[in-house]
């Protein structure tokens, strides 16, 4: 598995919700360096960890993984509809 664009996507998608990594790392329980190390994909988050930031972001499993699952297809297309009617405006 890509570490490494699983934490992009959740860096992403925080940085869209307008939350810090330290609000999040807060809200969660976990410690800064640790959430950090998750976006960095230096870390890759337990189960539970995973889904409770999955959560506080307001994303989907689909989101996160859509860099790495072939079969993503909702999200993707989803992203990108957003992306042609901000354009279109």
């Amino acid at each position: 598995m890509d570490k490494k664009a699983v934490g992009r996507r959740i860096k992403q998608l925080r940085k869209q919700k307008g939350l810090t990594q330290e609000e999040i790392a807060e809200l969660l329980g976990l410690s800064t360096t640790y959430y950090a190390a998750v976006e960095q994909g230096t870390s890759f988050p337990r189960l539970d960890n995973l889904v409770a930031i999955i959560n506080c972001i307001g994303a989907s499993a689909d989101q996160i993984f859509m860099d790495v699952i072939d079969h993503a297809y909702p999200a993707r297309s989803s992203e990108l509809e957003e992306k042609n009617e901000s354009i279109a405006r």
